[in-house]
């Protein structure tokens, strides 16, 4: 006969299908019951979802591929897309720039504000790559795909939520868009993240 799992089981493996969404790592413990398991893992998910957000602009002196992004700027980061495609990548995050609070070993992107884009009433698609560099993201897709579509007139500001794995403190970003139907296209972004230590 099988046996019926209790609600404490049925309850840790809701949280670990959660934590996996969320990038969490979900290590089981020698020993360690369903209860424990699941008070651990509620705990962690609690620190990563409510996390305190910090925002991020281009960085006043920036330094190569280490120091890209300043806390507490309103200086945004700029792109501009491609003839009907992408455009280059813009690097946001420098391997110097995370963690923003000392003791956190992950940051998730979580938020991106756009405060002006040139072609507006189009639909734009941007990638955010995470990784050593641009290559290695579209190797080994680690990129963020976001969809907007700015109305009214250019300097039309949009705030887009982001939901994405998170990544080790240190990891570099990118940024480019493509702007559909349109030769080119700037679109000037600011970004908040939220960090966690587990």
């Amino acid at each position: 006969m099988i046996r019926k799992p209790t609600r404490c089981e049925v309850t840790l493996c809701a949280l670990m299908v959660i934590a996996a969404l969320c990038g969490a790592r979900t290590t089981v413990k020698d020993g360690e019951d369903s209860a424990r398991k699941a008070a651990r893992l509620t705990a962690k998910l609690d620190g990563h979802v409510h996390a305190y957000e910090h925002w991020f602009g281009l960085a006043a002196v920036p330094s190569g591929e280490t120091h890209r992004a300043d806390h507490e700027t309103f200086t945004t980061f700029q792109m501009d897309a491609g003839n009907d495609d992408f455009g280059d990548f813009v690097q946001i995050m420098g391997s110097a720039d995370t963690p923003h609070v000392a003791g956190n070993n992950f940051y998730d992107l979580h938020e991106i504000f756009v405060e002006n884009v040139q072609q507006f009433n189009s639909t734009h698609q941007m990638q955010i790559a995470f990784g050593a560099t641009t290559a290695t993201a579209i190797a080994e897709n680690t990129l963020l795909e976001i969809v907007f579509r700015p109305t009214g007139a250019a300097s039309t500001e949009v705030s887009v939520e982001v939901i994405g794995k998170r990544h080790d403190a240190g990891t570099k970003a990118w940024a480019r868009v493509w702007a559909d139907g349109q030769a080119s296209g700037t679109v000037d972004i600011l970004f908040g993240i939220t960090e966690s230590v587990e």
